[in-house]
């Protein structure tokens, strides 16, 4: 009975782990996956059961693999009497379902990954640093290699925006950063040389890599690609400096003139710096051509000495075979080393006074009396010579005097290398603050220029003003003196005022003159034309535009003619046409859509200031 009673729970236990496997498949939950499948128990067979892999949540990831899960289970009856003796169930669990306790897990079936996504891709090019071409397209990823981008780029190099327009360029680099279109990605970059097929490879599959990593989570069906390339090439810059004086409307011939004449000789920053690095560039190349022509010199003189001092006295002396140099005159045998005839060599090259391939410098002629000659006797009385210089202490303390001349030798040329380098770090601080001296004195220049410009064009808009009001004192209407009337009054009515004619009218007294020279002098607010507390119709309109017109010249009353016409046409009241002085408001663009000039809109202001007195004086109420 207790047989059965363990079979009967074992039989419990399996059947709850496979109802469990089954609703845990249906189950989303945190953050990684559980994926296996597990079938329910056909009657009377065993089932082979496919492997289970188990990734937990959290730091823990933990794999099971359960090769084979077989049970000898008949789920019709779960245990047999037979005899009055219970037959046990045996069961063979090779998988251990101890993944109850993780709580949090997701399980779901993996399926197959598919490069079904979109890649949006954003494209940029810039050459030097300024001209920016960009362009934006979407690929599939199915059928995507980088050759695509490569004709995109080249499409955008070759277009007029780039601004190389045939010229020869460099490209400095080539970037690529990606995104998937969810929740938590980043974006990820990488620089590649080329867009070859390699190149194409890999890139696409960390692509692909990071797709897998985040759809997990949530499908990926979108990802964001940023291409840029930066170039390098030489365009041409402009010669002159450009000029804004002449597209403005009230500046005078001469004035233009001036500023083109001033601008001619402006050289653009671009060519100078680039005609110093030019100079510094042909100047190095000097140096580095002198220093090669200097060891090829060097080399053939060190050849020249080799054949001049090779020694050929077997019996005599312990460096046959050797170089060695024999003073003119002297029983002496000099050994020459490969360190003497470079110091020798670079005497010769460099002109020290006395040196040649006959004659070594002093110094070295000192260290070699020092040293010793290399004869086995004395050439003054006949005696051996002791052979120190070819003892080892000798030959080591010798090999050091070497070294140390080759250290100091190498520590001076790495002083000229620095000094040189140095020099032209120097050179490259002098150029850049000589190209921000004159692009500072360009900016000043230019400043005095536009001030100047502007000056003239203030002075030459208040003698136009001037002249106009010079010449509209001949068309004020006749009127009386401001103290037409003798002392005592006279009890006579007065007469009857004037009556309004046509403008415009001719000047029929000085008087007249003098009393609208007084009112001009006189500031004029902007209240109506027609006085306080009157509104202003369209016939003050009319009559201000016959005034205007009839002041300028006949050359100019075509354009005057065509405003008040437009004006007439349009409705326009005394407050718009106050308004469209002004060039930054609509009225000023609504007129000039109309076609109208822009010197006969900016002025009507100042012209409506100049036409109240008048039409005040003329009859209007104060």
């Amino acid at each position: 009975m207790t047989t059965g009673t363990l079979s009967l729970s074992s039989s419990i236990f399996i059947f709850k782990a496979q109802n469990l496997c089954q609703t845990l498949v249906h189950q989303r939950r945190a953050t990684n996956t559980i994926a296996f499948r597990m079938p329910n128990n056909g009657a009377g067979r065993n089932e082979l059961y496919p492997s289970i892999s188990l990734v937990f949540s959290g730091k823990m990831n933990l794999v099971l693999k359960a090769m084979y899960v077989s049970f000898g289970l008949n789920t019709g009856n779960l245990f047999n009497m037979q005899g009055g003796k219970s037959q046990p169930i045996i069961v063979r669990v090779w998988f251990v379902a101890f993944f109850i306790f993780t709580v949090g897990t997701r399980v779901t079936d993996l399926p197959p990954f598919t490069r079904r996504y979109i890649i949006e891709v954003s494209f940029t090019v810039r050459v030097n640093s300024k001209f920016v071409v960009r362009s934006e397209k979407t690929y599939s990823r199915e059928d995507l290699w980088l050759s695509a981008f490569e004709d995109k780029v080249e499409e955008m190099r070759s277009s007029k925006a780039s601004g190389i327009e045939g010229r020869d360029y460099t490209i400095r680099c080539t970037s690529l950063s990606y995104r998937a279109i969810t929740r938590g990605a980043i974006w990820k970059a990488e620089t590649i040389e080329d867009f070859g097929d390699d190149v194409s490879i890999s890139f696409l599959d960390n692509v692909d890599r990071h797709v897998v990593s985040l759809s997990a989570r949530s499908p990926v069906e979108l990802v964001q690609m940023r291409l840029e390339q930066k170039l390098e090439c030489n365009l041409i810059g402009r010669a002159f400096s450009r000029s804004q004086y002449a597209n403005e409307p009230s500046s005078d011939k001469l004035e233009i003139l001036t500023a083109l004449e001033s601008s001619a000789g402006n050289r653009t920053k671009q060519q100078i710096v680039e005609g110093r690095m030019i100079k510094r560039a042909e100047e190095k190349a000097e140096r580095r051509a002198a220093q090669v022509e200097a060891i090829r010199t060097a080399h053939d003189h060190v050849g020249a000495i080799n054949n001049r001092w090779r020694c050929t006295e077997e019996a005599v002396c312990t460096n046959r075979g050797g170089y060695c140099y024999v003073p003119f005159g002297q029983m002496a045998h000099y050994q020459i080393k490969a360190v003497d005839m470079e110091a020798w060599a670079q005497e010769i090259v460099i002109g020290t006074t006395n040196v040649s391939v006959e004659s070594p410098p002093i110094k070295l002629l000192q260290h070699w009396r020092e040293v010793g000659n290399k004869l086995q006797r004395n050439p003054n009385n006949r005696k051996k010579l002791h052979k120190g210089s070819d003892s080892s202490g000798d030959s080591i303390q010798q090999y050091r005097r070497d070294l140390e001349r080759a250290k100091l030798e190498a520590e001076r040329a790495r002083a000229e290398d620095r000094a040189r380098q140095m020099e032209d770090a120097r050179e490259d601080r002098e150029a850049r603050r000589e190209a921000d001296r004159e692009r500072r004195e360009d900016e000043k220049r230019e400043r005095d220029e536009r001030r100047e410009a502007e000056r003239l064009d203030r002075a030459w808009r208040v003698e136009e003003t001037r002249r106009r009001q010079q010449q509209q004192s001949y068309f004020l209407p006749p009127q009386l003196p401001a103290h037409a009337y003798t002392w005592p009054p006279s009890t006579a009515p007065a007469p009857p005022p004037p009556a309004p004619s046509i403008w415009p009218l001719a000047a029929t007294n000085d008087t007249t003159n003098a009393r609208y020279t007084a009112s001009r002098r006189s500031p004029v607010s902007s209240s109506p034309v027609s006085g306080r507390g009157c509104a202003d119709d369209r016939t003050v309109v009319r009559q201000f535009f016959q005034w205007l017109i009839a002041q300028q010249p006949e050359d100019d009353q075509e354009d005057y003619s065509e405003a008040a016409r437009v004006a007439i046409d349009q409705r326009w009241t005394v407050e718009d046409i106050r308004a469209m002085s002004n060039p930054k408001g609509d009225l000023y663009t609504i007129a000039m859509g109309f076609g109208l000039k822009d010197g006969v809109i900016r002025h009507l202001r100042e012209e409506l200031r100049l036409f109240k007195p008048a039409y005040r004086a003329r009859g209007g109420s104060e």
